[in-house]
């Protein structure tokens, strides 16, 4: 199955998006991801996850609570976008960033999406070891 990563923050008001397997990533995976895929190498200290039906989502925090992001892990095959596959599922995160950044130019207060440092809006990552 194919991976996905985005990450989104909150008051940064920040987000990004990774596509992955559906396996269980740890705090220290998160924490990893968002440090290496978006360039956030600064004092990242803390990764807890958030309810989430079949992505994994993460509250990546630094010291001291601020600034907050939200790393979205994706999988290829969800229930929740109709078991699409990797392409589908790569165009459905896309048009969700593409959302957020369209609310948040209209000045609602929304996550506002972070691009990796590859410039991509959505990263792939290969699965967890475990």
């Amino acid at each position: 199955a194919d991976l996905r990563a985005s990450l989104r923050g909150k008051r940064a008001r920040t987000h990004g998006t990774v596509m992955s397997k559906p396996l269980a990533r740890t705090p220290e995976e998160a924490l990893e991801l968002a440090r290496r895929l978006f360039d956030l190498h600064s004092n990242l200290t803390h990764a807890s996850t958030l309810p989430s039906y079949d992505d994994q989502n993460w509250l990546i925090c630094a010291a001291g609570g601020i600034p907050r992001y939200v790393l979205k892990v994706a999988a290829a095959g969800a229930e929740c976008r109709g078991f699409a596959g990797p392409t589908a599922t790569l165009a459905q995160l896309r048009l969700e960033n593409a959302a957020m950044r369209a609310l948040h130019a209209e000045g609602v207060d929304v996550p506002r999406p972070l691009r990796a440092g590859t410039s991509e809006d959505v990263v792939r990552v290969p699965p967890p070891l475990s």
